[in-house]
């Protein structure tokens, strides 16, 4: 086999979708060739279902990349990237694929390997287990941002589970040297709300906002700016998002939650605003999911990084696990106060 082929055990840490939309990132970046097997083999289901096969096939179109062992049920891929133009792509995850989880690895893969792309895809933009597409706006836009990704994000349309049909532009551009990022503790913050629904009574996105922001008045928090609007989408369903702006230095958490038949709005605000106070009551300056997302890029900075998040989850794990596959053994882990700080040991290459 090609000694540049990464091999990557898809059981290690959470086990899921997240080691595989890493790996498909990393290889896109680096431009070596990854066989994965075990995809799954921990779950009940085992296997690639139809949300992990609509992004592989994604990375496969927009990076004219070769794809083995793409079906439903499948445990092992292989996957060799190709050498994409620039230009545009429309593609359609369809009604299992979750917009955001493609994008938080696609982004900063055509981003940092130069390419100028426009992307419109079609799918989820707000479901269950996936960043919210405020979250992904609000959150983890301004972090890839910090290491020198470069992107804007256009909203065509929501797109809610089960129906799908969300639609959003993307403009990739080419970023520059990939920043280090040193970001341990917070400091002072401003916290917003944004509620939205669509085809449903705009009181639904008011009373989401109104209890997240009694619930985060209740820990002393003052929320500085809040809105509740009405957007369009082909389905009925809404969502929250809370998240901090920092003042004196960057800061990247955030709390989001989306509406389910038979769930009152108040308790969909609730779980946005427990989800945000959670790390925000450690200091951390990263909640969980954008440490997640941070590690690969780490490894990529032109420096050494630092980062500060509530727990070790499976999902850095993984990504820890098949980012040092590709980079070599490059973090520290230890505690901090109560904190999990993640550094880097060595310059990337």
């Amino acid at each position: 086999m090609d000694s540049s082929i990464v091999r990557i055990d898809g059981s290690v840490g959470e086990g899921g979708g997240q080691i595989l939309r890493t790996a498909m990132m990393l290889s896109t970046l680096t431009g070596r060739g990854i066989v994965m097997d075990n995809i799954r083999t921990k779950r009940p289901n085992p296997g690639l279902r139809p949300q992990h096969l609509a992004a592989l096939k994604v990375f496969a179109i927009v990076t004219s990349g070769q794809l083995a062992g793409a079906e439903v049920g499948s445990t092992a891929v292989r996957f060799i990237p190709g050498d994409s133009k620039s230009g545009e792509v429309t593609v359609d995850v369809g009604t299992a694929g979750s917009i955001t989880l493609i994008l938080s690895a696609l982004v900063p893969a055509l981003s940092l390997t130069g390419r100028d792309m426009t992307i419109r895809i079609r799918g989820g933009t707000d479901t269950k287990w996936s960043p919210t597409l405020d979250y992904f706006h609000e959150v983890a836009g301004p972090l890839f941002r910090s290491f020198g990704v470069n992107f804007s994000l256009h909203e065509i349309r929501r797109g809610y589970y089960p129906a799908g049909g969300g639609e959003v532009l993307i403009e990739v551009h080419h970023g520059s040297t990939v920043n280090p990022l040193n970001c341990v503790r917070r400091g002072s913050v401003n916290v917003m709300v944004k509620s939205v629904c669509s085809n449903l009574p705009k009181h639904v996105a008011e009373r989401q906002a109104r209890s997240a922001e009694r619930l985060l008045e209740g820990h002393g928090i003052k929320v500085t700016k809040s809105s509740a609007v009405e957007e369009p989408a082909i389905s009925p369903g809404s969502a929250i998002c809370v998240y901090a702006e920092g003042v004196d230095r960057p800061v990247f958490i955030g709390g989001d939650a989306v509406g389910e038949r038979g769930v009152k709005a108040e308790e969909v605000g609730e779980k946005s605003a427990h989800h945000f106070l959670s790390c925000y009551e450690s200091g951390a300056a990263l909640d969980v999911h954008c440490a997640d997302m941070a590690v690969p890029l780490m490894c990529l900075a032109r420096g050494e990084s630092e980062i500060g998040f509530t727990e070790m989850t499976g999902h850095i794990e993984s990504n820890i696990y098949v980012t040092e596959l590709f980079f070599g053994k490059r973090f520290v882990r230890e505690k901090d106060g109560g904190i999990e700080v993640l550094r880097t040991i060595t310059s990337s290459l």
